[in-house]
């Protein structure tokens, strides 16, 4: 066999190299396609990672706002009731304050009603000995007056028996008796009447100007207990 004719290398080399061309063209594709492959991965994982980061984000955030949103709540919530136990102690406080003055107040009144009713009641006393000791001197008046309308008839019986003897007038002293008139017991009933009714008048008066202080009085000692 001869060698290969001089126009045969030639036609081999071109078809070698157009061979070589594309196979070097097809594995550049294909690595290009893998490239783009990748690269395509690539960014969908950068995308997934930003989308997980901003979603760590955003949930922290959420976090942080709900901690901060409980947080000033819970300090609202506190500010809230120190806010109202300072108001009830305050309230408390004012309550007791109005009460105990109050008492006191009322403790003041009924003393000083108490004195006043005292006063009157001396000078209602002092009004009811005086009355009396006028009705005495009225009573004694009365049957003095009595007396002296009755002594002639008796003087005249005491002459008589001064006549017949010095000694036996002398061993005799006339006896007087006081016997007030009817119209004169009669004045002294009624005057006796009207000065009962003035002292009852009187001590019904100071129950009914007291008995508001004592039920008052009472109240608050049973409010207390």
């Amino acid at each position: 066999m001869g060698g290969p004719s001089p126009g045969v290398a030639p036609h081999l080399a071109a078809i070698m190299n157009e061979w070589f061309a594309y196979e070097s063209a097809w594995h550049l594709e294909k690595f290009i396609n893998q490239l783009q492959a990748e690269v395509a991965r690539l960014h969908e994982f950068a995308q997934q990672q930003a989308q997980r980061r901003a979603e760590e984000a955003s949930r922290q955030l959420a976090q942080r706002q709900a901690e901060e949103a409980a947080r000033q709540l819970a300090q609202r919530q506190a500010e809230e009731a120190a806010r109202l136990h300072a108001q009830r102690l305050a309230e408390d406080a004012a309550r007791q304050l109005a009460q105990r003055q109050a008492e006191e107040a009322a403790r003041l009144a009924a003393r000083q009603l108490a004195e006043q009713q005292a006063h009157a009641a001396a000078e209602a006393l002092a009004q009811q000995k005086a009355q009396e000791i006028a009705l005495q001197e009225a009573r004694v008046a009365l049957e003095l007056a009595a007396a002296v309308q009755a002594q002639p008839s008796e003087t005249a019986l005491d002459s008589e028996a001064a006549l017949s003897g010095s000694a036996a007038a002398k061993t005799f002293a006339p006896r007087i008796v006081f016997i007030p008139g009817p119209a004169a017991m009669a004045e002294i009933n009624r005057a006796t009447l009207v000065l009962k009714q003035s002292i009852d008048a009187a001590v019904t008066q100071y129950a009914s100007a007291i008995s508001p202080y004592l039920n008052a009085a009472e109240n608050t000692a049973h409010a207390i207990h």
